[in-house]
């Protein structure tokens, strides 16, 4: 395993490589604004794959100042791919790490051999933001559902929260995103994350997907991509699998993995275990 900070247009990015295998893959967390959490399922991979994994520019450990840009996270992609010297390498992420994934591949298409999406949500303008709302509320109880948009309240007028507050009501988030709730492992045990959300570049990045999904064709720019591409989705996410995306990709599939939610690595490890390898064997 080798941790190491890349440089990358003023930023310096934290990366780590595990792995011994043939084929090399960088996964790209969710977010936007979190920081890397995807070292189970770079495990998964040890032996068939060389697995690089970093924090996002402003996020976890890496640095970087605004403005923060889809062009330029996807030119960091880049960066860290001349930085390891891979001619090609196969792209995934997971949730808004997908998206990421998808963009970069819209742009440096020659250098993508393969695409992994964990649990991508369809583009914002499909409507489905409404649903996903209903269904994590219908996961928490009228006391944690008030504490929960009480703080969301507090963060859009710029009220100061506190540490705890922050804590508690990430620990809510994630729990709505898993299958079974009450089997959410414990905060002090395991963060989804283990830096605070920089909330600077989550509205930045939300805003311009935002942007990017009400004035562009987005069938038609996902059309461009030539790459294998797999999607896995639980079945038991709040968000619906993006099943227009992967119509539109010329060469994509979806595996879904039952009694699992947003992240399906947790809830069932085997199967994603299993999904994974058979893709990228079928890529090497």
């Amino acid at each position: 395993m080798t941790v190491e900070r890349v440089s990358a247009s003023g930023a310096e990015l934290w990366t780590e490589t595990s792995g011994w295998g043939p084929v090399p893959v960088v996964l790209c967390h969710g977010g936007p604004g979190l920081s890397d959490n995807l070292a189970p399922v770079a495990a998964m991979l040890g032996d068939i794959a060389n697995v690089h994994r970093y924090d996002q520019r402003g996020g976890g450990r890496s640095t970087g100042d605004p403005p923060f840009t889809l062009a330029q996270f996807v030119e960091d992609l880049e960066a860290l791919r001349q930085h390891w010297g891979h001619a090609a390498w196969v792209v995934g992420g997971h949730s808004w790490g997908a998206w990421l994934s998808l963009m970069y591949a819209m742009a440096h298409g020659s250098r993508v051999s393969a695409i992994i999406g964990l649990d991508m949500p369809p583009p914002p303008n499909e409507g489905w933001r409404e649903s996903y709302r209903r269904v994590r509320d219908s996961r928490l109880s009228g006391s944690e559902r008030k504490f929960f948009e009480e703080i969301r309240g507090r963060r859009r007028s710029g009220e100061p929260i506190s540490a705890g507050e922050e804590r508690r009501w990430i620990h809510l988030n994630w729990r709505t995103d898993f299958a079974q709730p009450g089997a959410t492992p414990d905060l002090d045990r395991e963060p989804l994350y283990a830096f605070p959300v920089n909330h600077a570049v989550n509205r930045a990045l939300v805003e311009e997907m935002d942007g990017f999904a009400a004035t562009r064709d987005v069938a038609a720019s996902l059309g461009s991509i030539r790459a294998p591409a797999m999607f896995i989705h639980g079945t038991g996410d709040p968000r619906p699998a993006p099943e227009g995306v992967i119509a539109a990709l010329p060469n994509a599939y979806l595996r879904t993995v039952d009694d699992a939610g947003h992240l399906p690595w947790f809830e069932q490890p085997a199967a994603v275990a299993d999904a994974l390898r058979e893709f990228l064997r079928s890529v090497e």
